[in-house]
């Protein structure tokens, strides 16, 4: 399948400052972190949400032009999205009992998170996911990668890039003291990086994202 319109050839071109974005996406970064960690009570979603929208909003007035050119919809990108989010669900479906039979804390720490995240409505709680995941890739898919990925061509250096801007992703997520977790968490954001930068358009690892989140998280649990 090849790269949807816009692709890489003008993936890393920003009307914003590779600096100014690379300090807004660490600071954003280190909000997210603070959220998760006063959270001490009850389900962290609605306020990473409500933090989501913030951030959104701040992305939106500041890099408005170039956030235009990213937010295209094509059908290849979605096609990407799409189909990678199945083979990524279907992985992880594939993956969690083998890793939970060589190691059984597994299944607790899984567990647990899950109870961070319960909110016991999909009605309630699938709209709010999707104000995370949106979030999510507007900060470390947008405005972080925007700022670290600069290497133009698929080579050792743009995969360290792509590294490091999830590595980023992933300790933003240590708050909920899941090092499984933050392990995933890695992996997933290689993979949503790559498609970004693949197809130019936050549209493809929005879709990713969200189909995996809403699956694994939310409408068919791994089974602990």
């Amino acid at each position: 399948m090849a790269p949807a319109a816009g692709g890489t050839s003008d993936v890393l071109r920003s009307t914003r400052p590779p600096r100014a974005m690379l300090t807004m996406g660490l600071l954003a970064s280190v909000g997210w972190l603070a959220v998760g960690l006063l959270q001490s009570e009850g389900s962290a979603v609605p306020a990473l949400a409500a933090y989501c929208l913030i951030v959104a909003a701040v992305i939106a007035v500041r890099c408005w032009p170039w956030l235009a050119g990213r937010l295209r919809v094509s059908a290849g990108g979605l096609a990407w999205g799409a189909g990678a989010g199945a083979l990524m669900t279907a992985a992880t479906y594939g993956l969690f009992p083998i890793v939970a039979r060589l190691e059984p804390g597994v299944g607790d720490e899984v567990r647990g998170l899950y109870g961070q995240l319960a909110l016991g409505n999909l009605s309630t709680a699938l709209p709010l996911v999707a104000v995370v995941v949106v979030g999510e890739e507007l900060l470390w898919r947008g405005v972080l990668l925007e700022a670290v990925a600069t290497e133009p061509r698929w080579n050792p250096r743009r995969l360290l890039q792509l590294a490091m801007a999830s590595a980023v992703y992933a300790v933003s997520q240590a708050a909920f003291g899941s090092l499984l977790l933050v392990a995933v968490a890695f992996a997933c954001g290689v993979a949503w990086s790559a498609l970004r930068v693949h197809t130019g358009q936050l549209i493809a690892p929005l879709t990713s994202h969200l189909v995996w989140s809403a699956c694994v998280l939310w409408l068919v649990p791994l089974q602990t």
